[in-house]
């Protein structure tokens, strides 16, 4: 889609066309206990991701609240562009979704919540054989790096 624009340009351009405006997103999430939990989910995983901030927690706080609308502006400016291509096709989620939402949530493994997902933690396979999802800095602590093809695959509980 859009040609040869380098990428910066076609994000810019899916943004200004199928974004919707950070005061909708504000009204929606005040409004929509769904919308609301994803918000809060986004924003946390924003602070846990963000370790060395220089300032106060409570700016943190703020700046990713800030930056939480942003990434919903984006999965719904994606969401809209590919519903808009493929108006047929089944659409799947890492994150939990309603009944009756336009896409079906999957859980591709256990995990102490619902929002936690592969992307945005790490794979402990534990000694009793079973797989869960955590914070990396957790994972490590409880179990040792595996590598596959010299790049980090998970972490294996001994």
């Amino acid at each position: 889609m859009l040609g040869d624009l380098p990428h910066d340009r076609k994000r810019a351009h899916v943004h200004q066309h199928h974004a919707p405006a950070v005061e909708a997103l504000r009204a929606e999430v005040h409004a929509d206990d769904q919308v609301r939990a994803l918000y809060r989910g986004i924003t946390r995983f924003l602070v846990e991701d963000t370790p060395d901030f220089p300032g106060t927690r409570s700016a943190l706080q703020r700046a990713c609240r800030q930056r939480a609308y942003g990434v919903l502006q984006r999965s719904r400016a994606w969401g809209t562009l590919i519903a808009a291509h493929h108006p047929a096709a089944v659409r799947l989620s890492i994150h939990p979704q309603p009944a009756g939402a336009e896409k079906f949530g999957i859980r591709l493994l256990d995990a102490p919540d619902a929002w936690t997902t592969p992307w945005h933690s790490a794979a402990l396979h534990r000694a009793d054989g079973t797989w869960t999802l955590m914070p990396r800095t957790r994972a490590a602590r409880l179990g040792r790096l595996v590598t596959v093809d010299g790049r980090a695959s998970h972490f294996r509980q001994e």
